[in-house]
C-alpha cells in the first residue's frame, strides 16, 4: 500500500522524467493488489497540471491533452480515495510546522495517518516527508 501525489499520476498520462519510475512503482502495487491510496484532492491537482502542460507550457496538444485526461481518470478511479476532511488537522499541523503548502501536506498526512510510504518526485515534499519521518517510495 502506498500514497500517490498528483504528479506521480501525471506521469502516467506524460511522458517525462521520472514516467518510467512511476510507471514502475505503480504498476508494483498494483500487481500485488495492493490498495492505493490519496486525498481527494488529487483529481483537481492532476488535471490542473495536465492543463498547465497544455495552455502553459504547451508541451501538449489538445489531443494529447484530451487522452492524458482520459488516462489520469482511468487511474484515479482505482484509488482509495481519502476525503480531505478526515485528513485536515494532521495535513494543517505538517503545514504550520514544516512549511509545505496544505495541498503537498494532503499527500503527506494520508502516509503518516495510514503508515504507508508515498510515492512523489517532488524533492521538496521528499525532503520534508523525509525529515517528519514519512517513509518514501523509493526509486532510480
Amino acid at each position: 500500500m502506498m500514497v500517490v501525489d498528483a504528479n506521480s499520476i501525471v506521469k502516467l498520462a506524460i511522458m517525462e522524467e521520472n514516467s518510467e519510475a512511476a510507471f514502475k512503482a505503480i504498476g508494483a502495487e498494483t500487481s500485488r493488489r495492493e490498495p492505493i491510496l490519496a486525498p481527494d484532492i488529487v483529481m483537481a491537482e492532476a488535471l490542473n497540471a495536465l492543463w498547465v502542460n497544455f495552455a502553459k507550457k504547451k508541451r501538449i496538444t489538445a489531443e494529447q491533452l484530451d487522452q492524458a485526461e482520459a488516462a489520469v481518470v482511468a487511474v484515479i478511479e482505482e484509488l482509495r480515495i481519502i476525503p480531505t476532511i478526515e485528513l485536515e488537522s494532521v495535513a494543517m499541523r505538517i503545514s504550520r510546522d514544516h512549511g509545505l503548502t496544505v495541498y503537498d501536506s494532503l499527500y503527506a498526512a494520508a502516509g503518516l495517518m495510514n503508515d504507508v510510504p508515498l510515492l512523489t518526485f517532488d524533492e521538496k515534499i521528499r525532503n520534508k516527508a523525509k525529515a517528519i519521518g514519512i517513509a518514501l517510495v523509493e526509486y532510480e
